[in-house]
């Protein structure tokens, strides 16, 4: 009896200590934050300018507040009405087929990631990941099994958008069995990438025209992709893809066409979380004694 007051009171200490020290994430967000401007720089990556933007990815883009933070996703919306992305001067012809002007909104939302289709990989990338992207895609186009699975673990756009599907997420489990780092005793070379992988999941708002649908739209897309691959390079890689998508819809109704915006852009699971600063790891521990 006496040793286990003994043991539950050094968790007790330890946690006041930790706590006392720094807070937890959850708290954290209860707090207000102050609005970070997003813009796309379109000049040349190098070196100094990636790592200010990975410093740059790591602050919140907006506070939530002590609410559910699911409902406060319309504060993104004010925040970017008043903050307009500048042009990227991002090259759109990247896919097989010849770019064309469609109205179809079908047609939009399949577009906008459909590695299948790309010629060559969108955007301004880094040369690690852009290396490994081309290899995705070059063994998609020559049937390699662990392409196949890469991009069968990830999310797209299948149905039922208008019924209210907004979360085309894939699998972040089977990406991570597929991951080279997880397996082990592989015999074939096509069941193994030749890099390892990770899984990112993008938020995006999504507007329509007036005459096809009139709320902005979130949309979550689960990404199996290389480890190589940062959220800045995948944030410009889909940036490109929607800048297309953009172009199709343009002038084809008697609004604008659609509009897109990228909220984020993050690794799942999350880099930055640590159960030893999270008050719930000492509740729980304590509620096993």
């Amino acid at each position: 009896m006496a040793y286990s007051s003994s043991y539950l009171l050094a968790i007790l200490l330890l946690a006041y200590g930790i706590l006392a020290e720094k807070e937890s994430n959850i708290l954290k967000l209860s707090k207000p934050q102050k609005f970070v401007s997003i813009e796309t720089k379109t000049s040349n990556f190098n070196t100094t300018e990636h790592e200010e933007e990975k410093n740059e990815s790591r602050k919140p883009l907006i506070g939530f507040s002590k609410n559910n933070p699911e409902l406060d996703w319309k504060n993104y919306l004010k925040m970017f009405e008043g903050n307009e992305e500048k042009h990227r001067d991002l090259n759109i012809d990247f896919m097989k087929e010849k770019f064309e002007k469609t109205a179809n909104s079908i047609q939009w939302l399949a577009d906008l990631y459909d590695p299948l289709r790309w010629a060559r990989v969108p955007g301004k990338l880094q040369d690690e990941c852009r290396r490994d992207m081309e290899r995705f895609l070059e063994a998609l186009t020559d049937g390699k099994l662990w392409a196949a699975k890469m991009s069968d673990a990830s999310g797209r756009y299948s149905s039922q958008f208008y019924f209210g599907n907004n979360f085309w997420l894939g699998s972040s489990t089977l990406c991570k069995e597929l991951n080279v780092t997880n397996r082990k005793n592989v015999t074939d070379n096509d069941e193994q990438p030749p890099f390892p992988l990770k899984f990112h999941v993008a938020r995006f708002y999504l507007n329509l025209p007036n005459g096809v649908d009139y709320s902005t739209r979130q949309v979550f897309l689960g990404l199996c992709l290389p480890g190589t691959c940062d959220r800045v390079s995948l944030t410009s890689m889909l940036r490109a893809s929607a800048d297309r998508v953009e172009s199709e819809g343009n002038s084809t109704h008697r609004s604008s066409g659609p509009k897109i915006h990228i909220v984020t852009v993050k690794p799942v699971p999350s880099n930055n979380y640590c159960a030893w600063r999270d008050p719930k790891f000492y509740v729980l521990s304590i509620s096993e004694l």
